[in-house]
C-alpha cells in the first residue's frame, strides 16, 4: 500500500508537475524521497519566497501546474511574501509545507503556528493531509488552474507522510468541461460593438496564453481597435503590430490612459483589476470576456462572457465590423512610440535606465525572456521594453515583490536552458535574494543579471524629493561592489561606469 507521501508525489506528477522548487526541513524528507521516485526534480533555493517566484515564472510561461515546498514554522512564514505574489499575480501553483505531527501533543509549541489560517487568505483551497483524505489532494491541486488561477496549500507532517494511505482511492473528479459560447451574450456584445466609434481591447493576465494571441488580434483587427495590455499581458501583441497601443497599470500617468479617455467601449479580455494602480473608472460600455466570473471586485460590465475565451473571441471576431472613430481622430496620434526612448543624461559614472534598456534590447536575442524586479526600473521596462512575444516578459505586479526578478529568471531558465534570460534588478532587490546567485551558478543556466545600483530605494526617495520632504530612511550607507560579489559565487561580473550617448544609438555599455 502506498504511503501518503507517495500518493502526494504521484498526484503532482499525474497533474504535470515535473519540477518542485523549495527549501526543505527534516520534516519533509519523506516528501523529497517520494518526489525523486516519481522522477520529479527538486531544486534547492536559498529563500522560501524564491521557490514561489520561480514556480510562478514557470506557470506564466507554460500555463501548467507548478509546485513549491517549504518546511513548517519559519519555512512557511518566510514563504508568505511568495504566496501573496502567487495569489495576487494569479499563478497556478501548489504550495506544500510540513506541519507539526499530531502525536507531539498540546504541550509542544516549538515552531508551532496556525499555518492553515496564515495561508487561508492567500490561497484558493487548503488541505491538511491525513491518511483518510490523501486521495482528495489531487482534486485540491487541480483547483489551482481552474477558473481564475491561484495557489492552493497542502500541509503534511513527516509522520503522516510515512503512513499508508487509507483506501485505494477513487478516480479523480472529472474537470468541468469548457462551456459552449454564450451566443445570446455574443449578440448583445456585437450590438454594443456596432454602436461604438472608438472601441478598445484591454488584454489582461488571463489573455496571455499564446493560443489566445490570434483571437485577441482577430477581434481588434475586425474592429480596428487599439490593443492595450496590462503588465502581465505585455507582448500579447508584438510591439510592431499596428494596433499595439502600449501598457497600462504601472503608474497613474501611463500614456495609454489617454486612449481609454477617448474610448466609448472596452472589450476586457482576461482582465483583472489587481493589475492596475488606479481604480477602474471607465464609464463607457464594457464587455467582459474571461475564464472566471466578474467578481472580487466586479466591474460594471454590460455583457459578461464567462468561460471559453477563445470561443467567445472567435464569435465576436467573425461578426464584428470596423469602427471609424479612431480613423477620424487619427489613432496614431494617441499611440506611443514603441521604440526604446533615447538615453537620458545621467550623472558622471552613472547609466540611465533608458541606456541600459536600449543596449540590452539591441544586443539580446529577439526571443530573450526579460524578468524585471520591483523598483523604478520596473516602470521604465514595463512601459518601454520592446516585447515580441507574450512569453517574453515577467514581473511581479499584483503584489509587486522585491526579490522576484532573480528567482523568476531562474525559474524561466529551467524550462529551456538554451533560451536567453535577462534579469534587471535593483541593488535593494538583489540584497533580498543574493543567495540565489549561488543557485544561478549551480544550475549554469543562460541568465544575464543587470543590477541597477542607485544605492537607495529610489521610488520612495523620488517621492520624498517631489514632496519637498527630506531624504531619510531610503538611502543605503554602504556601496556594494557587485562585480566582486558575483565573483564570490563564481560568476563573471563587470561594473559599468558609462552608457551610450543619444547619438550612439544603443551601442554596448562600456566600462
Amino acid at each position: 500500500m502506498p504511503t501518503c507521501a507517495e500518493v502526494l508525489a504521484r498526484s503532482l506528477h499525474d497533474l504535470g508537475v515535473r519540477t518542485v522548487f523549495g527549501l526543505p526541513g527534516g520534516e519533509n524528507v519523506r516528501i523529497l524521497d517520494a518526489l525523486r521516485e516519481q522522477g520529479v526534480e527538486f531544486v534547492l533555493v536559498r529563500n522560501e519566497s524564491s521557490a514561489a517566484y520561480a514556480a510562478s515564472a514557470r506557470w506564466t510561461l507554460t500555463g501548467e501546474l507548478q509546485a513549491c515546498l517549504t518546511t513548517l514554522g519559519p519555512g512557511i512564514t518566510h514563504a508568505a511574501a511568495g504566496v501573496g505574489h502567487l495569489w495576487l499575480d494569479r499563478a497556478g501553483v501548489v504550495v506544500i509545507s510540513a506541519c507539526t505531527a499530531e502525536a507531539s501533543g498540546p504541550m509542544h509549541t516549538h515552531q508551532v503556528l496556525d499555518q492553515e489560517h496564515l495561508m487561508a487568505p492567500m490561497v484558493k483551497a487548503h488541505i491538511k493531509v491525513e491518511p483518510d483524505n490523501i486521495h482528495a489532494v489531487r482534486d485540491v491541486c487541480s483547483l489551482a488552474t481552474e477558473g481564475r488561477p491561484g495557489p492552493v496549500y497542502v500541509q503534511i507532517s513527516n509522520e503522516v507522510a510515512g503512513w499508508p494511505a487509507a483506501g485505494g482511492g477513487t478516480d479523480p473528479e472529472p474537470r468541468p468541461a469548457k462551456p459552449e459560447p454564450d451566443m445570446d451574450g455574443v449578440e448583445k456584445a456585437l450590438a454594443l460593438m456596432a454602436r461604438a466609434r472608438r472601441p478598445v481591447v484591454v488584454a489582461g493576465l488571463g489573455a496571455r496564453d499564446a493560443s489566445l494571441r490570434i483571437s485577441v488580434q482577430a477581434v481588434a483587427g475586425s474592429l480596428q481597435a487599439p490593443i492595450v495590455a496590462t503588465p502581465k499581458a505585455k507582448g500579447i501583441v508584438p510591439d510592431s503590430h499596428p494596433l499595439a497601443a502600449g501598457v497600462i497599470g504601472l503608474t497613474r500617468t501611463d500614456p495609454v490612459y489617454e486612449i481609454l479617455e477617448q474610448a466609448d467601449l472596452v472589450i476586457a479580455v482576461g482582465f483583472d483589476v489587481v493589475e492596475l494602480v488606479l481604480p477602474w473608472e471607465f464609464d463607457g460600455a464594457l464587455v467582459w470576456v474571461a475564464e472566471w466570473p466578474n467578481v472580487d471586485p466586479p466591474l460594471p460590465a454590460d455583457v459578461e462572457l464567462t468561460g471559453n475565451v477563445a470561443g467567445h473571441l472567435g464569435a465576436l471576431a467573425q461578426a464584428a465590423e470596423s469602427a471609424t472613430g479612431w480613423i477620424d481622430t487619427d489613432f496614431h496620434a494617441f499611440r506611443r512610440d514603441r521604440t526604446v526612448p533615447a538615453p537620458k543624461a545621467a550623472a558622471e559614472g552613472r547609466v540611465s535606465p533608458q541606456a541600459v534598456m536600449r543596449s540590452l534590447r539591441r544586443y539580446s536575442d529577439p526571443d530573450a525572456i526579460m524578468t524585471v524586479d520591483v523598483g523604478s526600473h520596473k516602470i521604465h521596462f514595463a512601459l518601454d521594453w520592446p516585447t515580441h512575444d507574450v512569453s517574453g516578459f515577467l514581473l511581479s505586479n499584483g503584489l509587486s515583490c522585491m526579490g522576484f526578478g532573480l528567482a523568476g529568471a531562474i525559474g524561466a531558465a529551467t524550462l529551456d536552458p538554451g533560451r536567453q534570460v535577462l534579469c534587471v534588478i535593483g541593488d535593494g532587490g538583489l540584497s533580498m535574494c543574493v543567495g540565489e546567485l549561488g543557485l544561478l551558478r549551480e544550475l549554469g543556466v543562460n541568465v544575464k543579471v543587470v543590477v541597477m545600483q542607485d544605492e537607495a530605494l529610489d521610488l520612495i526617495r523620488v517621492a520624498q524629493l517631489r514632496a519637498g520632504s527630506p531624504v531619510q530612511g531610503t538611502e543605503y550607507g554602504v556601496s556594494v561592489d557587485h562585480a566582486r560579489l558575483a565573483a564570490a559565487f563564481g560568476i563573471t561580473g563587470r561594473r559599468v561606469t558609462g552608457g551610450p550617448s543619444p547619438d550612439q544609438d544603443g551601442r554596448p555599455l562600456s566600462g
